[in-house]
């Protein structure tokens, strides 16, 4: 099972949180939630910000992957290449960070 990571500029801004999740359900994968999901999303980083601070951007990323563990998820699901890029910084072991796109081809 997998948890979407939403973006959080547009989960926040724009409340597109929808196609996300019938991304992944196409790609063949049960969808399960974190608690910050949708207009409660929480930022993974930047990848402009790991230029000048990337301490804080794997650290920030962290958080993100500990949000999965509480979910009981095994995977984080991205649509995003920058938020792929953080959240690979640190992918904790027996956890799997899929990129959607690649995942339907």
């Amino acid at each position: 099972m997998g948890a979407c990571h939403d973006d959080d500029r547009l989960a926040r801004t724009f409340h597109e949180f929808a196609p996300i999740r019938a991304i992944a359900k196409a790609a063949g994968y049960e969808v399960g939630e974190m608690f910050h999901k949708e207009a409660l999303a929480k930022s993974c980083g930047t990848a402009v910000a790991y230029g000048y601070m990337p301490e804080i951007v794997t650290k920030v990323a962290a958080a993100r992957w500990d949000d999965l563990k509480r979910s009981g998820c095994e995977a984080m699901l991205t649509a995003s290449p920058e938020a792929y890029f953080c959240l690979s910084l640190n992918v904790p072991e027996g956890k799997q960070l899929v990129d959607l796109y690649g995942a339907l081809l």
